[in-house]
């Protein structure tokens, strides 16, 4: 069977960050039984320049995918595409993308051959994505309904809550063409790694956190640096992640330039995947009040290193309060950011451990009990219900 995916970004890209991570786990884990095609951009998020030794317009192998390196996707581009694979399922790595629409025109006019339409929104429907560009993000869903063109669509949602969110959205914008059981629940892919980045020492007053992300609205590292502030103690944050959103990045630098001084940042830009966990090596905690994750790649691979994590309770992750593997507070609970911040601040070396051990323990044992690989099959191969 194969599986026509439109992406913004692929491999070897890594800049954007989640959605880019899940559709190449996903290529991975279940090539071996279907086959995937990705037609993406020639270049990485922010890039300027191509990647280096592709040639654009051609299929290339990488890993279990063959990819198609485009600058841009035009209507002809894009029903040559799909009368050369003759795919039986079209899957658009995003809703708002432009390369989207215009999947999403055509197979409205008739023009991709009949195939079947699967969208993953990647948590574009939480209420914080939502808000951020909200005129545009009005606009085309606008245009979306006047058209009718999710007639015959169907979305690929990680959650429960992800699917409460589109169910919302249309419901609230009394969509006639929309119906819930045009949603359909797969969780990511995630692969469990097996060493543990063993465990920085933890003294009473000191902490160090890391920020693993892209630099934009919607992960909120202001956010991060407004919480801080309220603590004591000798406090360093790493900030890892590409500025993707100029202007905010620099709303970040400047807030940054009046934090208080036993507050320590330290900017390291990009990682690629491979790298990302040398992040964590001098690290204690994940700290992320992210205004929605619809996964939270990061997040898992933080409790892989056995790092605990300090989230928003904007992410499916809320399991790892009852585990003691770290905590879930609302965006708006300002004093309950500052006491479990500086209990981080406080907490002495054997605590730690303790709850660094239970953050891995955590993972491995969900990790164990889900049936990830097969659930996403059967999305593509059966068309499952929505509560697959």
């Amino acid at each position: 069977m194969r599986i026509f995916v439109i992406a913004d970004w692929y491999l070897p890209g890594w800049k954007a960050g989640g959605a880019l991570r899940s559709l190449a786990n996903m290529v991975e884990a279940c090539g071996d039984e279907l086959e995937f095609y990705v037609v993406t951009r020639d270049r990485d998020v922010t890039d300027s320049k191509p990647y280096p030794a592709i040639t654009r317009g051609e299929w290339l192998q990488s890993g279990n995918a063959k990819v198609c390196y485009l600058r841009h996707l035009s209507p002809i581009s894009l029903s040559r595409l799909v009368e050369d694979i003759h795919p039986a399922t079209t899957y658009l790595n995003s809703f708002f993308s432009k390369r989207s629409v215009l999947a999403l025109v055509m197979h409205r006019l008739g023009c991709l051959n009949g195939t079947r339409i699967v969208i993953s929104p990647h948590g574009e429907f939480s209420s914080g994505a939502l808000a951020i560009k909200t005129l545009r993000k009005r606009s085309f869903l606008f245009f979306v309904e006047r058209f009718n063109l999710l007639k015959d669509c169907q979305f690929h949602v990680s959650t429960q809550q992800e699917k409460a969110d589109i169910v919302n959205t249309f419901s609230a914008r009394h969509s006639g063409a929309f119906r819930p059981a045009n949603v359909l629940v797969a969780s990511d892919i995630p692969v469990l790694r097996d060493a543990v980045t063993p465990f920085p020492v933890k003294r009473p007053g000191e902490v160090r956190f890391v920020f693993l992300s892209r630099i934009s609205k919607m992960k909120n590292l202001d956010g991060a640096f407004a919480f801080l502030q309220g603590c004591t103690g000798n406090i360093a944050l790493e900030i890892f992640g590409p500025e993707d959103d100029p202007a905010y990045a620099v709303r970040c630098r400047e807030a940054a330039d009046r934090l208080p001084r036993n507050i320590r940042l330290e900017w390291h830009g990009s990682l690629t995947y491979e790298e990302i966990w040398t992040a964590f090596e001098k690290a204690h905690f994940l700290l992320l009040p992210t205004k929605g994750e619809n996964f939270g790649h990061v997040i898992f691979e933080a409790l892989c290193a056995g790092r605990p994590v300090l989230l928003s309770d904007k992410t499916p992750w809320g399991s790892v309060v009852d585990a003691g593997a770290g905590w879930c507070l609302p965006l708006a609970a300002n004093e309950r950011w500052i006491s479990t911040l500086q209990h981080c601040v406080d907490m002495g070396d054997p605590e730690y451990r303790q709850c660094a051990e239970s953050a891995r323990k955590f993972i491995v044992e969900w990790h164990r009990q889900s049936n990830f690989r097969q659930r996403m099959i059967d999305l593509f191969k059966n068309e499952p219900s929505t509560n697959c």
